[in-house]
């Protein structure tokens, strides 16, 4: 169209020049170009465009890209273009109106060279202060503008938020084609690193303030090649529950899910076999966008992870760990958005110096060792059957000569500790009385006379993004409770705010030391 005004082409608009389907866009193109000789577009759209296209092994389209970008303007990924991006983010964050970090970027890249945009969703870009947007509707708007098919919007938009919470673009796809984009990043890694190291700036101002560039497997796969941590960057919330029997609690758990909406859970107790687990609630979890990994046996013991951010190398059991006689189901493990995940049932010791306390201690020594020696970032979670110090129990008097509470068990998790775990709920309350289990009888629960058994071990990496750590003690309140309440982290961002230590605190003061015993040893 001649007199059109020189803009930046957004990724949609370019997509659908170049599936050349419709005539008219065709022709509104090529009035573009003669008028200003290329197209000029973000190099995000350099590398979004390319993911779809692998994903279905089209080589001629790929080919025909690649020729479109050497004859057009792209635009870098500067500081400057990053630093605006971080702005628009938290103006929009604020706002309650928060779009993805894609469509941030590519806005944040025309307003930096003071470009308008073409884009078929002016509403959803309009957002952006200070951003000139291109409608049908205006007489000087350039000749690509177009609408697309709802389907394709329904991808990019739909499932953008999950009530108010910013979340990853890949989930906004379907989970097929996320899984075909992580088939080709392996070999498309160079072209990923024309992206450049992240500057501090860059670090500082993105990656700590907003979601992701990309989808997780693209950033973690470059962050790892450059020597970074590898970690994924989404919010994202993981919470640990010992629910002693699964089907007990299905009442319970389900609408928790819906409540809480955690991205990562770790269960232990599970008390059942994988196939009556998947059985029972394979169903309900698919539908609730969770995968599962299960570790489990009939009656004892069992432990699973459900993720809603990813699920990859599942290892069941602890390689090395000793059976009592026989290897029990008490732990699995599994990458989860870029973080190796640990669900942890620690054995209980029963009695100091006991058979069981030495199996205890043996198995604690073995984990340690895979953790030690496995992938990070990584996280811990679970029931670990120690009370790291005295005050992570209502009386240190009250357990005297019972387990969980032994030098010898405190030593081995401090173990464990050193490999550079931090236990996340401790340091961010630590002076406040916090408890994760309180026994069915005598009312402990209603008295608050409790333990800190439950905890959340995760890496530098993991822990100095954590926004808030607490027990949700809600859960533990009401018909057929399990006595354990969940321990729920949130990284990046809290949903919640930084609730806690404990949710809702407990009106019971803490006994006079001495003055209570223990129904019966645990």
């Amino acid at each position: 169209m001649p007199g059109a005004e020189h803009a930046h082409v957004d990724t949609d608009t370019l997509s659908e020049v170049m599936r050349g389907r419709d005539p008219s866009v065709q022709g509104r193109a090529a009035e573009y170009l003669a008028e200003h000789g290329h197209f000029t577009f973000s190099i995000i759209t350099k590398y979004e465009i390319p993911r779809g296209l692998r994903a279905k092994q089209a080589e001629r389209q790929i080919a025909a890209f690649e020729e479109r970008c050497r004859a057009s303007d792209v635009l870098p990924r500067s500081d400057e273009v990053v630093a605006r991006a971080a702005v628009a983010y938290g103006e929009l964050h604020r706002a309650g109106r928060l779009i993805s970090d894609a469509d941030i970027l590519i806005a944040a890249t025309a307003l930096v060279h003071g470009l308008p945009l073409v884009t078929n969703n002016a509403a959803h870009v309009a957002r952006i202060a200070g951003l000139a947007v291109n409608t049908p509707g205006r007489a000087d708007a350039p000749a690509l503008q177009h609408s697309f098919t709802p389907r394709r919007r329904e991808w990019r938009h739909a499932a953008h938020r999950e009530g108010d919470r910013p979340m990853l673009a890949a989930k906004t796809y379907p989970h097929a084609y996320v899984e075909a984009c992580r088939e080709w990043v392996d070999c498309d890694l160079a072209a990923y690193a024309e992206l450049g190291a992240p500057s501090a700036e860059f670090e500082a101002r993105f990656f700590n303030d907003m979601v992701l560039l990309l989808d997780d497997p693209f950033v973690h796969r470059l962050r790892a090649a450059e020597g970074k941590d590898g970690a994924s960057l989404r919010p994202m919330r993981i919470a640990t529950w010992n629910v002693n029997s699964v089907r007990q609690r299905v009442p319970r758990l389900l609408p928790w899910l819906d409540e809480r909406r955690p991205d990562v859970v770790c269960l232990q107790e599970t008390k059942l076999g994988n196939e009556a687990f998947v059985a029972l609630l394979g169903e309900e979890l698919a539908g609730r966008g969770y995968e599962l990994a299960v570790h489990g046996e009939a009656q004892w013991n069992g432990v699973a992870i459900l993720s809603r951010v990813g699920l990859a190398d599942v290892v069941a059991g602890i390689e090395g760990a000793p059976g009592f006689p026989r290897p029990e189901a008490r732990a699995v493990s599994a990458t989860c958005g870029g973080l190796r995940v640990y669900s942890v049932y620690m054995p209980n010791g029963r009695v100091p110096d006991s058979d069981h306390y030495v199996y205890k201690l043996a198995w604690l020594a073995a984990l340690r060792n895979v953790v030690g020696s496995g992938p990070q970032p990584a996280v811990v979670c679970g029931d670990l059957n120690v009370a790291p110090t005295d005050a992570d129990v209502f009386d240190p008097a009250a357990y005297v000569g019972q387990t969980h509470v032994t030098a010898p068990e405190r030593a081995a998790l401090a173990s464990l500790q050193e490999l550079g775990l931090h236990d996340l709920v401790r340091e961010r309350w630590p002076s406040s009385r916090v408890f994760t289990y309180w026994d069915y009888r005598a009312g402990m629960f209603h008295k608050d006379f409790g333990m800190r058994i439950d905890l959340v071990l995760a890496s530098d990496a993991i822990a100095s993004r954590v926004e808030a750590a607490w027990v949700d003690r809600q859960a533990r309140k009401g018909t057929l409770p399990s006595d354990h309440a969940p321990v729920i982290v949130d990284l990046d961002e809290a949903p919640d705010g930084d609730i806690g230590p404990v949710v809702p605190p407990p009106s019971a003061a803490a006994p006079e030391p001495g003055t209570v015993g223990l129904p019966q040893a645990r």
